[in-house]
Order: C-alpha cells, then structure tokens, then sequence
C-alpha cells in the first residue's frame, strides 16, 4: 500500500561513503524494550555530514544550523541518551548499527524526517531468460516484491562493495520474498517467480547493476516546527518518533509487514504488536478504497468558488488532454504541488501555506475547462470509459521526471473514486465543465454512503498496522524510559490533530480530541466508546492526530510505563531553543530553495513525516 499512499521521495545522490560490517539477522517484533527489526547493517550507511549534506539533503552548511549551535548539541545529547537506551536494551542486535546524527535545517518549513538513501551495487544482474537489456540498471522494489527497471539513465547514485549482497539476499529470502536472489561470482540472478512492474520485461532481461535503499546515520528537523510545538518535550517526542524509524529501518521494510488489518480488540497488547488478520483484508481493501474517496470529496468545498478539488480534478485529468495547447491547461496539467490535502494530518501538522496551493490549483483548473469551453476543442469530448483505461494527457504523462508508477496514479485514483460510487452515480461519457462540477456535487452527494462505511469499520473495531503507528509506538516506549515519560508522546501527537472534524466525523477534531483525553478517552458526547477512536483515513499511512495520540495513551497503559516526567525540564531552555530555531544565526532561508535534480529516480521513502506531493 505505501505505492498508493504515495509515500514517494525523490532521492539523487552521488559520492563515496563508508559502510558498516555484517551482524546477526534478526526478525523481532516491537515487544516490550526490543528495538529493531532487522540487525543487519547494510541496511544502514555511515557518511559525514557534509557528504549527508550535499548528498542526500542538497543543501550546504549555510541552509544548516552550526554543527556547534545550542539546539543542534541539544538535540544530540537527547539523541544520544536514546540510543543509549536502545543499546542497553539491545545490546547485541545494535552492536553493529551506526549511531544516528541531527542535522538542523534553517526553513520556514515544519517537518522531521529520516531520509533513504540510493545505492548502486556493479554487478551483472540476470532474470528470466535475460533476453532484453535493462542498461540503466534495477531496483527491488520490497514492498511491492517486484523488480523496477524504470530508472532514469545516466543516474548518480552511490557506488558501494558488493560484499555485503549475501547478507541482503539472505535476509531477502528469510523474509518469504519472491524476489529473492542468489549471490555468485559472476553477478546475481532473480528467479522467475519474481515479478515486474513493467511487463515488457516480464520474460527476462539483463542488467549493469542493481539498486537498493539504505537509511544513513543522520535524519533532519526542520527549524519551522518550532512554531508547532509548545515545550522541549514535544520536539524529543518528534526525535523519539524519528529514532523508531531509524532503528526500525523502514526504509527496507518488505511487502506483508506492514499495512495490515486486525481487529482494535487486540490492541495494546503489552507482549507483541498487533499481528494480521487474514479474515479482514477484503473488508480492509473496501475501507481503504472509501477513505481514499471520502477524503478529496471531504474536502470539496460548497461554495462557489472553490467547486473543483484539486485531486478529483486530477483523477479526471483526462479532460484536459486533446486541450493542452490551451495555457490554462498546460499550467494546470505540470502544476508541482496540488494542494498538500495528506499532508493535513501528518507532520508538520498543517502547512500554513496548504489552502493557498488549493486556490492556485483550482483556479488553473476552472479555468481550464473553462478555456475548453469556450474553444473549439469542446466539440472533441472525451470518452471516459477509455480515459481511465488508456490516459493519454500529455503533459501529465509525457513529464520524463515521472516513473510508470506516478502516471499509473491517474488510473488509480480515478477507479478508486468510481469503483466506491460508481454505483450510484450516472457518469457521463463524455466531459465540460459544468459535466465536472455536476459530477462533483454527485460525489458530495454520495458521501453519505461512503461515511456508512466508515461507519461500518469503526463498529468492527477496524485498525491497520503501518510504519507510522510502529514509530509511535516506539516513542512511547522510549520516551518513557529515558525519564519525560509517555504522556509527552501523547502531547506529541495531539500537535497533529486538526483543528476541525473530518470525514464525515471519524476524524476527530482538536477541541472533541482535548475533551476526551481530559476525560480518560471517553467521549463526553457519547458518540465513539473508551475502547477505540476512529482511526482517521485508512488510505492515508498516518492515522489521525487523534487516534495517535489515544493509541500513544493506550500503549503506555498497556506497558505500564511511566506516564510522566520523573523531574521536569527547564523551560528556559525551549525558550531559547525556539528564538535559535526562528531565528538562525544566518536568518531564515525560503521553503524549498534547493534546486531539484534533473534526474530523479522515485522510491518510497519509507521513513518520513514528509508531506506526500
């Protein structure tokens, strides 16, 4: 599911690193004080700041905050007493981990994350019947089990030994993947029983190289989330969140680990994480599917200047495609960033400049259709029966910077919207404006239907397992054993809350969420039960602001850790931890100033509060 949720970062790297020495497999799950889930090392790489700098971040020292500066060595020595405390834990399975690193960046911008970084293994790799040339290499990718050759040629990422390829394919194979390769002195090979994304290389092909993920020893906070927080204590729930991905390494997390469905009732267990439900993934696919409708429908609003969400309007981009000498159209189909609606209940907690980026969107948009309208081309409709099976929107698909995956989305989220009220929508074959708008209000109309399903997983006490629930959990435990207790990770993630209800409801806002932690996670208003909140949007690989915070307050009762500060921090020091963060010693620099690169291999990034695009 992390393709779909579109947890996607573009990653263009290139220089020489240091990686670690081999160490034990393991394969433990997040029980009590047990950190990781895999003790081997090549999953994780050693570079130096300046190289993770240039590198993976594309930014200098002058868009950091000074290696020396007062929050930067503060954060360090908080890092440092985590990773203390996973070492005494794990002694044996974190010997030959590398200890994480902070790097501040000066930006308006709020957000934590851990990066993945792209790595190129020189040998010859073999599938199939080896009949056709992969020249610029493949990529694994593990949680879809299938391999990638969609690479962009000439790309520069970073050389390492080939040494390590055993203990990776040993782990691939532990792991139950069909794409699990064998290692000789004469490359590797895949055996046909592993798929690929691109059928035309379904029979076989060669390749120069083979390309995986691994997370480097540093992760990055944005200064702009200083504004979000209220105490000290929340920015280390951050890093405690952060440090779970790191150790957890997600970003090689494998298909079938993560995204699964179970039932709530077994939440909280204090001896493992909650474990797969078999019987739940056609009811869990269906609520997906509903969430991911209900979500840009939600967010339509009534009046008339805003009819047009941004994601709708890209599900039927189609419409624009025999118009894209149109201006308004051409604007509108290579827009960069539509409206950042995921990133609304994630880290950095809202963007600022979120509705603003809605309002540029949809008005290229209108005036697109509008343009069609008017012009010649709105005698050439387009059917839509063939628009969602073959897009042909030439802007959108013809952009070189996207992989087969991006362009598949225009599909994907056109069937996902249709496939959930199809059935109660007449859609028209072919498409104006007004038939956009019509269709729309027949979609806000039909939410009713999509809420009762919503309605329907909340009664069956529906949750589903993802990377970010496992971080948060992890925060909780960590948080409580380095002495701030577990009620800062629960004030962490009530920073995530909305500040409204959502979803027809099952997205709990800020004032109902603040009532029911104040009331032991009862809800005053009798509407949702002590044993579970609404988790939000399952399509979306962050649950809600609120459930985080309700499961955060669950785990540590479940556990029995330490609620609160065993002695508190002092205030002064956050104070003059945010003046640095506002402020730098160079000022602030503009959100996103680095250039992007011309070539841009995407994966999923795996470790991140990094708003999705």
């Amino acid at each position: 599911m992390i393709s779909r949720k579109r947890q996607l970062a573009a990653i263009a790297l290139s220089g020489v690193v240091v990686a670690c020495g081999k160490a034990p497999q393991s394969t433990v799950t997040h029980d009590d004080g047990k950190i990781i889930r895999s003790s081997l090392s090549s999953n994780w790489m050693i570079m130096d700041r300046a190289t993770f700098l240039t590198k993976v971040v594309e930014a200098t020292e002058n868009d950091a905050l000074p290696a020396n500066s007062y929050t930067t060595l503060r954060l360090q020595s908080w890092i440092d007493k985590i990773d203390a405390y996973a070492r005494k834990r794990d002694p044996n399975f974190l010997a030959s981990i590398p200890k994480p690193n902070v790097v501040v960046l000066k930006t308006e911008d709020a957000n934590a994350y851990v990066a993945s970084t792209a790595v190129c293994y020189n040998v010859k790799v073999t599938y199939g019947n080896g009949a056709k040339s992969a020249p610029n290499g493949v990529y694994i990718d593990k949680t879809q089990d299938l391999l990638d050759v969609d690479i962009p040629a000439n790309y520069p990422c970073i050389d390492v030994d080939p040494s390590d390829l055993p203990g990776i394919a040993e782990e691939i194979s532990n792991r139950g993947q069909k794409c699990s390769f064998t290692v000789s002195p004469s490359g590797i090979t895949f055996p046909e029983s592993c798929g690929t994304v691109d059928p035309a290389y379904r029979n076989g092909f060669t390749a120069p190289k083979l390309l995986l993920l691994k997370t480097p020893n540093w992760f990055v906070v944005l200064s702009g989330i200083a504004d979000l927080l209220k105490n000290e204590e929340s920015l280390i729930g951050v890093l405690a969140h952060e440090l779970g991905h790191y150790y957890r390494s997600h970003s090689n997390t494998y298909k079938n680990e993560y995204d699964f469905f179970y039932t709530q009732n077994e939440a909280g267990n204090p001896n493992h994480k909650p474990t797969r439900d078999a019987s739940l993934e056609t009811f869990g696919k269906t609520v997906f599917k509903a969430s991911a409708a209900y979500f840009p429908v939600s967010l339509i609003p009534d009046d008339n200047s805003l009819k047009l969400d941004p994601m709708l309007y890209l599900a039927l981009g189609d419409i624009a495609r025999q118009a894209s000498s149109l201006p308004s159209c051409k604007k509108a189909a290579t827009f960069e960033e539509p409206m950042n609606a995921r990133g609304l209940g994630v880290m950095p907690f809202a963007m600022p400049n979120s509705i603003n980026t809605f309002d540029q969107f949809a008005t290229l948009a209108n005036q697109c259709l509008a343009d069609i309208e008017a012009s010649e081309t709105a005698k050439l409709k387009v059917n839509l029966a063939t628009a969602i099976k073959s897009p042909k929107w030439a802007p959108y698909q013809n952009n070189p910077n996207l992989t087969k995956e991006q362009k598949a989305q225009l599909v994907s989220l056109a069937q996902t919207v249709f496939e959930v009220v199809g059935s109660d929508v007449t859609l028209p074959k072919t498409f104006t404006k007004n038939d956009v708008l019509n269709l729309a209000a027949s979609l806000r109309a039909n939410a009713d239907k999509i809420r009762q399903t919503l309605q329907k997983a909340y009664d069956a006490k529906l949750g589903q397992y993802t990377v970010e629930q496992e971080a948060d959990d992890l925060s909780v435990e960590i948080l409580s054993n380095i002495g701030l207790g577990g009620n800062a990770a629960v004030d962490t993630y009530m920073a995530l809350v909305n500040p409204e209800d959502g979803l027809g409801g099952f997205e709990i806002g800020l004032e109902r969420c603040e009532k029911m932690r104040a009331n032991n996670w009862n809800d005053p208003e009798g509407k949702f039960d002590i044993q579970i909140l609404p988790v939000g949007d399952y399509s979306e690989v962050h649950h809600s602001g609120c459930y985080r915070a309700f499961n955060a307050s669950r785990e540590m009762a479940a556990h029995r850790y330490e609620s609160s500060a065993k002695s508190p921090v002092d205030p002064s020091v956050w104070a003059k931890m945010k003046y640095e963060l506002k402020t730098g010693k160079a000022g602030l620099i503009k959100p996103n100033r680095a250039k992007k690169p011309k070539n841009k291999l995407v994966f999923p990034k795996g470790c991140a509060f990094t708003p999705k695009a």
